[in-house]
């Protein structure tokens, strides 16, 4: 797909980079639905920033999900994570860049992050959801034991 820019005077959008602008496909409505969650959402994103300190470049609200909670993109002008895995695996050195983290402000645990007053359990559930989306994107976590061991303490609580 790099190579084709454009089919029929529409020029292609990868959607997993960058902020994703339906322009005109998407209603008044979901547009001022967008900016209100902007609005609600500033603390959150900046706790989440702060939290995740240079895991992530920026945390901004995700216009893209629907059902999962948290997904990372690549900046508008950064490499893709499957390009990067892909030059990696074959002993290329791929530039540095920091993912985005888009969460879903309606899904019920990022309802429940933003209720959190401690912040070590913020911090905690946080990279969780942070984690998540690196998993769901396909790649490796640092270390896996912590990420086992941070979601048996959070079923913990739930318990």
């Amino acid at each position: 797909m790099d190579h084709l820019q454009e089919f029929e005077g529409k020029k292609f959008k990868d959607a997993t980079r960058g902020d994703l602008d339906l322009g005109s496909l998407a209603s008044d409505a979901d547009k001022q639905k967008a900016e209100a969650q902007l609005k609600e959402s500033q603390s959150l994103l900046k706790r989440v920033k702060d939290a995740l300190g240079d895991r992530v470049s920026e945390v901004r609200v995700s216009t893209r999900l629907k059902d999962s909670a948290a997904v990372l993109v690549a900046g508008e002008h950064d490499m893709s994570a499957p390009l990067r895995r892909a030059l990696e695996a074959a002993g290329q050195a791929a530039p540095p860049a920091s993912p985005v983290l888009e969460l879903n402000v309606d899904h019920h645990l990022v309802k429940y992050l933003d209720k959190r007053d401690d912040e070590a359990e913020f911090g905690e559930l946080a990279l969780v959801l942070f984690e998540q989306a690196a998993l769901a994107e396909g790649a490796q976590l640092p270390d896996p034991g912590a990420f086992v061991q941070r979601l048996n303490k959070l079923w913990a609580r739930l318990g």
